[in-house]
């Protein structure tokens, strides 16, 4: 038999990819987030003039017995001269220009002078027709000059102020003047620890709060808040650690009904996820089947030094079932009344319908270190036959929240017919696209006299089937194939 192959077109796609290192039996978290506050100010045009200041203040951390113990790591202050070509009058390169600004530097309180930093900064710009330096840049570590600092000096204040002592505008016009811009910004590095004293203390320090999650939410969203009692806490912790686990019915007599369970709570089976900086939920794909299931979520500091791999660090779990407990529901209502009895506001448990439950499918999830508060989860799955041929392969892209598709068609003897390359699937009203099989994506059928096993790749006739493919994507992308068709051999079969 001869396989002839007739290739329509061929994507390249691009794939960024985050890891993770292991050596040895221990993993190196290479992501470490950072967490900052920042206070800028301005002068610009006319304002810049002998005299004139500009004031930024270290940020005050709030209540320990609230959101943990913390410190400021480190503060910089950064200060900037530039043409930023106000109005949209100035255009660099038009003419020649030479300027200069020398400022002090100075803490304060309530306007009371406390200390002056011994370097005067001179900023500098100047440019021609054929160069120019439109920006000039200066900082200086202000940490021990704040009561805040983890190491603080002896003497602190809660303001800085930036004076101009001279500025030397000669020869500029008045275009050029008004383009001028003088920019403070003090930027705040600070560490957290999840409880306020030096004794991790669940019974009274920060907990975290979880809503009742709906059965047919797909994929699962879970979100908490960090909060005392009703008030949220201000500042998010830079790594949160997430476990949910599948609850398992260990009853016989209790396996009559998928919302009946006697189950005995093992978090050392749970599937665990870890946010790479502050979040306040997470979204996954959930596939372990239709059931009832129970999550907590605990902060991670920083202030002790590596992260999540200090202990130290690790803050109280929500309110959750503990180890070895046993968990006994009759049905959904009495999972809503259990839970509230024993958990107030907080709900560790909810019910799961599994999607696509008839068909065939695997799922799989990758690990990688991420940031912006993403969990660094990477998940696909991949639909098939009866006899279990892989017809449908889906794969979600986090950077457009859009989901790859990639059908096959199988002939009448199982045999691949026609692959496409991946396209986007429909989002419709969502925000994202989900993981979910989509009927009828690349091929629609209708009825034809032909006979026989093979294919006609001229006609597109397919078993009797004649095929047309489906363009209805939400991307301008076209469905783009690569066909394979069986011809009979010349000796033989």
């Amino acid at each position: 038999m001869k396989i002839a192959f007739l290739l329509v077109a061929i994507c390249i796609v691009s794939i960024s990819e985050s890891w993770s290192q292991k050596i040895g039996t221990e993993e190196v978290v290479q992501f470490n987030p950072r967490l900052e506050r920042r206070h800028s100010d301005t002068l610009r045009g006319g304002a810049l003039a002998v005299g004139q200041a500009i004031t930024v203040s270290y940020t005050s951390m709030p209540s320990p017995s609230m959101c943990g113990r913390r410190c400021m790591n480190r503060a910089i202050l950064v200060l900037s001269y530039g043409v930023v070509g106000g109005s949209g009058r100035y255009v660099h390169g038009r003419i020649a220009f030479d300027t200069e600004i020398e400022l002090a530097v100075s803490g304060q309180t309530d306007g009371v002078p406390l200390w002056t930093h011994v370097a005067q900064p001179m900023l500098r710009l100047d440019g021609t027709t054929e160069s120019v330096r439109p920006m000039s840049v200066w900082s200086l570590d202000v940490t021990e000059y704040s009561d805040l600092a983890c190491t603080a000096g002896a003497a602190t204040s809660n303001d800085i102020v930036v004076t101009i002592n001279a500025i030397d505008t000669e020869g500029l016009t008045a275009e050029m003047v008004d383009s001028l811009v003088l920019t403070a910004e003090l930027v705040q590095e600070y560490r957290i620890l999840p409880y306020e004293g030096a004794t991790l203390n669940c019974a009274t320090d920060v907990y975290v709060k979880a809503p009742v999650i709906a059965d047919t939410v797909h994929p699962v969203k879970l979100s908490w808040r960090v909060a005392d009692g009703q008030t949220p806490c201000p500042d998010l912790y830079p790594t949160f650690e997430v476990e949910v686990l599948r609850l398992y019915n260990v009853d016989p007599n209790m396996r009559d009904s998928e919302t009946k369970t006697r189950s005995v709570v093992d978090w050392r089976q749970a599937q665990r996820f870890l946010t790479y900086g502050p979040a306040t939920s997470i979204e996954f794909t959930l596939a372990e089947g239709t059931g009832y299931y129970v999550w907590r979520v605990r902060p991670i500091g920083n202030y002790h030094p590596g992260g999540i791999a200090n202990e130290r660090n690790w803050g109280c779990w929500s309110m959750a079932p503990a180890q070895e407990a046993e968990i006994r529901f009759v049905g959904l209502s009495d999972m809503d009344i259990q839970q509230t009895n024993q958990y107030g506001t907080n709900k560790p448990f909810f019910f799961y319908r599994q999607f696509d439950r008839d068909k065939n499918w695997t799922f799989k999830r990758t690990f990688v270190e991420d940031g912006g508060g993403r969990v660094g989860i990477a998940e696909g799955i991949t639909y098939a036959s009866r006899l279990l041929q892989p017809l449908q392969v889906q794969t979600p892209v986090t950077t457009t929240a859009d989901v790859l598709v990639q059908q096959t068609v199988l002939d009448y003897e199982g045999r691949p017919l026609v692959t496409t390359l991946a396209v986007p699937k429909t989002r419709n009203s969502a925000a994202s696209a989900v993981l979910q099989y989509v009927p009828n994506l690349s091929i629609e059928e209708t009825n034809s006299s032909a006979r026989g096993g093979r294919s006609d790749h001229t006609t597109g006739e397919v078993n009797g089937r004649l095929t047309q493919f489906n363009r209805d994507f939400s991307s301008p992308m076209y469905v783009v194939v690569l066909r394979f068709s069986w011809l009979p051999a010349s000796v033989g079969t």
